[in-house]
């Protein structure tokens, strides 16, 4: 199990077994279940939780990768891709304003509470920092269009992609196609992996291209601590 102290709040997450067993104290407490594990539902339900989001697990052979990338018509347009030293406050504001929609970070039911969200990220974030990830980065000139974060890249291993996203808008959208195949040109591992929302079509489509295979699926459920609400909490 795991949890994640953000300024104001903490967000406790793992398997439901152990979430069910252990009965963590935090604001929001997530239970990872494998989508056909039907047992584990009616004890989530019994518990509180609800239903938060599903998320696809991808492998992609990055060699094979890399073979269809030399096919394709990757437009760069004056984007470079290469690896960053640190995590700067440009590439953090523009996960903040890419990830306006992503389950992981948004907690409540709704999607307002955007500086409570922009919490949950700075604590991923110093996360993935602390775990040695690589930043590997898409730029026009001085201008940050993209980043993604890998853990664990060795020669002939396997790695994750724990955090990846664009600008939004146009830029962003035009910069994805060239992060990942410039990211895919400087990795070492045989294997990418990742989690992908079931309801992220674009990200879906992208690593697709790049030869993803679903590998499996995970369901979020989430308990809300009553009256421990962000607002509340930041008291």
């Amino acid at each position: 199990m795991e949890t994640l102290n953000c300024e104001s709040f903490r967000v406790c997450m793992g398997p439901a077994g152990e979430v069910l067993a252990k009965k963590p104290e935090a604001e929001y407490v997530i239970a990872t279940t494998c989508f056909n594990r039907t047992d584990e539902l009616a004890d989530l339900q019994d518990a509180g939780f609800s239903f938060h989001d599903r998320f696809l697990q991808i492998e992609i052979n990055i060699a094979g990768a890399k073979k269809r990338i030399a096919e394709m018509p990757v437009a760069a347009d004056g984007i470079t891709v290469a690896e960053a030293s640190d995590f700067t406050e440009e590439m953090f504001g523009i996960a903040c304003s890419a990830f306006g929609t992503d389950r992981r970070f948004h907690l409540e039911a709704d999607f307002a509470h955007r500086e409570y969200a922009a919490e949950v990220i700075a604590a991923a974030v110093r996360r993935c920092l602390a775990h040695g990830t690589r930043i590997i980065c898409a730029s026009h000139g001085k201008d940050v269009l993209g980043c993604v974060m890998i853990l664990g890249d060795s020669p002939g291993g396997y790695c994750t992609n724990v955090l990846g996203f664009t600008k939004p808008g146009l830029k962003g959208r035009l910069a994805a196609l060239p992060l990942y195949a410039g990211a895919m040109g400087l990795l070492k591992s045989e294997t990418y992996s990742g989690k992908i929302s079931a309801t992220n079509a674009a990200s879906l489509n992208l690593h697709a291209g790049f030869g993803a295979k679903v590998t499996g699926a995970e369901d979020w459920y989430i308990l809300r601590k009553a009256g421990n609400k962000p607002c509340q909490a930041k008291k």
